[in-house]
């Protein structure tokens, strides 16, 4: 095993006596090996097509175990019992600190705070959200479209699912910058900054926010969401940070780096490309079909209690990375897992998660993925990315596309 550091400066940690030898990989889930030459996904299967085992240990980032099927991920979402959300982030250290309220409680003190979330941002509220979801993309892409280039990471992942957040937020869109630079050190951290400091950062925003919202409630998010009770009581200041952060994060990040990865693919393969484009219809149904393909999170849970696992035993307190990553390009969920097909049948995947932590944002996840297809598709049909230039990905909690050149003969934009 080399001795590399990890993003916590650390050397990699001793293997416990209990973890069999065959179980030990030397992967690291901020940079997995072969990222580079491989890509995001096919680096992490890499792994996954490695071993026989469900379930392995990596001395990285202060040890860990990593779960490596789709369906044995799903099956510890679904666990609570045994594999706790009360540390969701890995290394554990800096995820004893991650303090956002309500991924951070397991059933039943989880329930309630839930009930908010899907009250607030479910598949009704969604269903009313679109015409002004759609009013935002159609802003970005008209004046995109005419320059027959961009860097759409920058120009239009970056900012598309930022202003639609918070439009719904009610907050100005030049705080962004400053609240995405910690959003970003929290899913992929350079070690910079401890999760306490980011912590502290998000919560000394959100307060003043909280008492103008508290004083006079409107009918954005995050007023919907704190006047609430829960079981009939008020709502904590702690509680309130934590749900109003957990927005915040949520938003101005993960579908802006889902976004990269679909056009991506779009762009490296014009025979899809005009599938959806000849037939708009089909996009949303090849949207399903994108999220199994290009699932972007790798968060853990703790073990709660000792239990055996594949064979081998994981103990209370240990960390386990749950990756949807591995979930929806698992061979045994689904049959030849990293082609894409708009008509595949019978999806399965865990890319918004499972259990009673299922995605509380999957239904608009969804409906911004879709409304980028239907509107970039409508306006720009052909583009690709530039001869020569190189994309990479980085791996995190949350992965990303870094940098997507694309281009695009403008007589051919609407």
């Amino acid at each position: 095993m080399t001795e590399s550091l990890s993003i916590t400066g650390k050397p990699a940690a001793p293997v416990p006596s209990h973890v069999p030898q065959d179980r030990v990989v030397d992967f690291d889930i901020f940079a997995p090996p072969g990222i580079d030459e491989l890509g995001l996904h096919e680096a992490w299967i890499r792994l996954q097509q490695s071993t026989p085992h469900e379930v392995v240990w990596t001395p990285h980032n202060e040890g860990h175990w990593i779960a490596l099927r789709g369906q044995r991920i799903r099956a510890m979402y679904r666990d609570p019992a045994h594999f706790s959300s009360h540390v969701i982030w890995i290394p554990k250290s800096e995820g004893e600190n991650y303090g956002l309220v309500p991924t951070r409680l397991d059933p039943p003190e989880h329930t309630p705070f839930r009930q908010v979330l899907n009250k607030a941002i479910g598949i009704t509220a969604t269903k009313e959200m679109e015409p002004m979801v759609r009013a935002v993309a159609v802003r970005i892409i008209d004046e995109l479209a005419p320059k027959g280039h961009c860097n759409f990471t920058e120009e239009y992942a970056k900012q598309f699912p930022v202003q639609v957040f918070l439009e719904l937020l009610d907050l100005p869109v030049k705080d962004a910058e400053e609240v995405k630079k910690w959003v970003d050190q929290m899913t992929r951290p350079d070690g910079s900054m401890p999760m306490e400091e980011i912590m502290e950062n998000f919560f000394r925003y959100v307060d003043p926010v909280i008492d103008r919202r508290l004083k006079e409630p409107g009918d954005d998010l995050i007023s919907r969401v704190i006047n609430n009770d829960i079981d009939g009581r008020e709502m904590t200041r702690s509680e309130m940070r934590g749900l109003v952060s957990l927005l915040l994060v949520a938003g101005l990040d993960t579908v802006v780096n889902i976004l990269g990865f679909f056009m991506e693919f779009l762009a490296r393969n014009p025979d899809h490309r005009r599938q959806l484009v000849e037939d708009p219809k089909l996009i949303r149904k090849g949207i399903e079909e994108l999220f199994r393909r290009f699932p972007v999170v790798a968060e853990a849970r703790m073990v709660k209690v000792d239990t055996e696992v594949d064979g081998t035993q994981m103990k209370a307190g240990e960390m386990v990375c749950v990756p949807t990553l591995l979930g929806g390009t698992d061979d045994r969920m689904n049959g030849c897992p990293m082609h894409v097909d708009f008509n595949r049948k019978g999806i399965s995947h865990v890319t918004f998660g499972d259990g009673p932590h299922i995605c509380a944002g999957q239904h608009f996840a969804r409906l911004e993925a879709t409304v980028t297809l239907e509107e970039w598709l409508k306006r720009i049909p052909e583009f690709e990315i530039p001869a020569g230039e190189s994309i990479s990905h980085k791996s995190g909690i949350v992965c990303t596309v870094e940098r997507l050149p694309l281009v695009w003969p403008t007589s051919r934009s609407a």
